[in-house]
């Protein structure tokens, strides 16, 4: 099995658990307004506990447990690829890989923890008016309250696709940084039903390590750089794959 495809079936895993994880947490953020719902029989009354009741604090544990999960799964497979293929030396849990973690929890999971929960608020608001508007019974506003959070439950799946690609291609690019050789990476597209065609364009790219790819003129250091925003990353299948340089006689270059 090329590394290629290893990676394509890490991710592949990891997406699955993180859609389990991901799907669970946006269910328990609105089970109080559900609970409200079938108690007091009434939407109104819901309608004004709403802000009280929505509970953020499961999409902020999954975001956490996704990322602790999903980042070591992909470090592990990195350091035994580079070990077994190489004999680079590298060691599982080691100090900067701990550092990073943290330093891209604090900064981007946090974040993203945000926009999720924000964004259950907007849906749940917006449902909420659209009750009122069609005068729905207290049984149609619970069916539509869950597939407003939900999104018939690909919601769930959009977010994990999402967080998957940016965070292991991140993972791949600090364990890279931690060889004893120099390497490059090769961009990998691969979302064929709908393709960014600028993505596209960009599959087979190879570039040193730390040079990044020019995706129209974004300098995204891997597929699913924050810096990319969401019209690059929302639902990026893309990939990569990192390859030794080697001098004219096929010798690793050392660092």
């Amino acid at each position: 099995m090329t590394e290629q495809e290893k990676n394509e079936e890490l991710r592949a895993y990891i997406e699955l658990w993180g859609y389990r994880r991901f799907r669970k947490a946006l269910d328990q953020s609105i089970q109080p307004l559900l609970n409200s719902l079938k108690e007091s029989n009434s939407i109104g009354f819901t309608y004004a506990l709403q802000a009280l009741l929505y509970n953020a604090q499961p999409v902020d544990e999954s975001i956490r447990e996704f990322y602790e999960f999903a980042w070591y799964k992909q470090s592990d497979s990195f350091v035994n690829w580079a070990n077994t293929t190489y004999n680079a030396g590298l060691e599982k849990n080691d100090p900067y890989m701990k550092r990073m973690l943290s330093e891209y929890y604090s900064t981007i999971g946090i974040q993203h923890s945000k926009i999720i929960n924000d964004t259950s608020r907007r849906r749940i608001d917006e449902a909420f008016k659209a009750a009122f508007a069609n005068n729905e019974s207290v049984t149609d506003f619970e069916k539509r309250l869950v597939n407003e959070v939900q999104m018939n439950k690909s919601r769930a799946r959009i977010i994990s696709r999402t967080e998957s690609v940016m965070l292991l291609n991140k993972v791949m690019i600090e364990n890279a940084q931690l060889l004893p050789f120099q390497v490059n990476k090769i961009w990998i597209h691969d979302h064929p039903n709908v393709p960014r065609n600028w993505h596209l364009a960009l599959n087979n790219t190879k570039k040193p390590l730390l040079v990044p790819f020019d995706v129209l003129g974004i300098p995204m250091q891997y597929p699913g750089d924050p810096i990319g925003g969401p019209e690059n990353n929302i639902g990026c299948k893309c990939s990569m794959v990192i390859v030794p340089r080697k001098d004219e006689d096929g010798n690793l270059i050392y660092s």
